[in-house]
């Protein structure tokens, strides 16, 4: 998708996280970053996200969208798989978008960079707030107290 991108051009960066080795058929590219694997904590993660407009979280496998939460925390939109975990962090279209393969990604990509930088912001603002509401740690400490008074009951 990259290389497809890369081929429309326009004014953006993909910054490559989360694993082990950069791939070498986008390390070519001068717009292309490999950050590499993140510890637990790492402030040079949150730095990288609060840098980020759109995270793409492709995954099949992962259960849930902790990282797509920790980005919206930090303003991002997030693209993630339909059908996955990941999917029930997002509100379609307000604070992220869902694809089903490739093209379809490309497609909703080229959409959003292709959005005046002020729709652009109000989308990262969603991401923002919908964070806030609901994976804040008051709101996590809300949920968790609930459910120890349910169980006292």
């Amino acid at each position: 998708m990259f290389l497809r991108l890369q081929a429309i051009g326009g004014d953006f960066r993909f910054v490559h996280f989360g694993c082990n080795s950069p791939d070498q058929q986008l390390a070519v590219f001068p717009n292309y970053e490999f950050r590499g694997s993140f510890d637990v904590g790492d402030e040079s993660l949150v730095t990288l996200l609060n840098d980020l407009e759109l995270l793409l979280f492709p995954s099949l496998f992962d259960a849930y969208g902790l990282l797509g939460q920790e980005a919206q925390a930090c303003g991002a939109a997030i693209a993630v798989r339909k059908d996955t975990g990941a999917e029930s962090i997002i509100e379609e279209g307000v604070s992220g978008f869902s694809f089903v393969n490739s093209d379809d990604l490309l497609a909703k990509v080229i959409s959003f960079i292709d959005k005046p930088k002020s729709e652009m912001l109000k989308i990262r603002q969603q991401a923002r707030l919908r964070a806030e509401k609901y994976w804040s740690y008051e709101k996590i400490a809300e949920l968790t107290l609930d459910v120890y008074e349910q169980a006292l009951r």
